[in-house]
């Protein structure tokens, strides 16, 4: 995934984070993944080997990535 869609999906979950609380789930990550033509499995995989294993840990992680 490029930075910039990495960018677009930290945005995507801490707008959606801020309304409803994780359900420890990726289904805001796979929701962005599908609407943007991201292989969701693909990222999804390589997000939980990084440490995402829900929304709220895939923004935690990417954002301690980038930072």
């Amino acid at each position: 995934m490029s930075a910039e869609m990495t960018n677009r999906l930290l945005e995507s979950l801490d707008e959606r984070l801020s309304e409803v609380d994780c359900d420890h789930t990726h289904r805001f990550t796979e929701d962005f993944l599908a609407e943007t033509n991201v292989d969701t499995e693909e990222v999804v995989a390589w997000l939980v080997e990084h440490g995402g294993v829900c929304d709220c840990e895939v923004l935690a992680s990417l954002e301690d990535e980038l930072s």
